[in-house]
């Protein structure tokens, strides 16, 4: 991708978080971390669509007291995104900063997930000097801040108050803790996620429905389901079991989320669904159902708003957090899944659960 684009695109959004006079109050830099190979980026139809749409909202805008400065840090492999938000972290002087992460929900999961290694280090970076913005331009947004690049001009021009994202703090036995600020899960969704990660880059596009529906004919034969424990912790501390062979276990900072491109996989206050394995025609009606949201409330789907999840698994089986998978092997059982509130400072289109 043209370096000479990505730099006009982000005067063109500084320009844009510059317009408010309560925005500039707020914010004395802006920093983009900009992924050039995510979908929205890489792919130059849909890059100058949406160059274009902020340039000229750039252009209406009166010009303001003065521009908020920018920093444009450009990632060059897997993890830099991380990296680069880290050391913005680490500088003493990144109070009043805005942190805006330009890619898809992998970027933006590389770019939190340094402000979540830095919560409760009291001999850290103080991580509530800094606030973050999810700009989704990736192949998957389904964690971004906006739903789309319109809204999220409005969103960064009008400089809402700060809210507070949650996350899922994901910790396999003999790993380092992981999150997720979206949805994660195990089994046959970590499988059609994976799978589309490998064959995105030769079938450009969203490959996610076409892998599920191969993926929900093939998984279990390849890879088997076996009997999964689940050790539930609800908001009152209270204490529950569950065991089935779950085919799908999925988690949220919340409910009311999507993933795979809007797949409703939790459409209620519920932030954690479990769908225990069935016959092949019932999978092929289970996964209509779950594209739509409609498989809360179908026997055996266990729905609920948990704190903690402990599971219990003696089978190598892929993991995804925010689009991006993982394979874990039986010695990295059990696992946990933590829910953590209001973490960390965002600004977003929408109240966050």
């Amino acid at each position: 991708m043209d370096k000479q684009r990505l730099l006009t695109l982000s005067d063109d959004l500084t320009r844009i978080v510059s317009a408010s006079p309560d925005t500039r109050r707020r914010f004395t830099h802006v920093h983009f971390i900009i992924n050039v190979v995510a979908g929205g980026v890489a792919r130059a139809r849909r890059f100058l669509g949406s160059c274009a749409l902020v340039q000229r909202r750039a252009q209406e805008l009166r010009p303001g007291g003065g521009e908020i400065t920018r920093s444009v840090h450009l990632t060059e492999r897997p993890g830099h995104a991380l990296q680069i938000a880290a050391r913005i972290l680490d500088s003493p002087d990144c109070e009043g900063h805005l942190i805006v992460s330009v890619g898809g929900d992998g970027t933006h999961r590389e770019v939190f997930s340094a402000v979540a290694e830095r919560l409760g280090d009291s001999f850290g970076p103080d991580v509530t000097r800094v606030c973050m913005f999810r700009m989704p331009m990736g192949t998957g947004n389904d964690g971004a801040d906006a739903p789309d690049v319109e809204s999220a001009c409005r969103t960064l021009q009008q400089g809402v108050p700060n809210q507070r994202a949650g996350l899922v703090r994901v910790t396999p036995a003999g790993m380092k803790p992981m999150y997720a600020f979206n949805v994660t899960s195990i089994g046959i969704d970590a499988y059609v996620t994976d799978t589309s990660n490998r064959l995105k880059a030769f079938f450009p596009g969203d490959m996610y429905k076409l892998i599920a529906d191969v993926a929900t004919l093939f998984y279990e034969p390849i890879y088997g389901v076996g009997e999964v424990g689940l050790a539930l912790t609800d908001d009152q501390g209270r204490q529950s079991q569950e065991r089935d062979r779950f085919i799908l276990v999925a988690i949220g900072p919340t409910g009311n989320r999507v993933y795979g491109n809007g797949k409703r996989i939790l459409p209620t206050d519920a932030n954690l669904c479990a769908i225990p394995t069935v016959g092949v025609i019932k999978k092929i009606a289970m996964k209509k159902h779950l594209y739509v949201g409609t498989h809360v409330g179908l026997p055996g789907t266990l729905s609920a708003r948990v704190k903690r999840v402990v599971v219990d698994y003696a089978r190598r089986v892929p993991l995804q957090l925010d689009g991006e998978g993982i394979w874990l092997e039986p010695q990295n059982f059990p696992l946990t899944f933590e829910r953590v509130d209001s973490a960390i400072n965002v600004l977003s289109a929408e109240p966050l659960g």
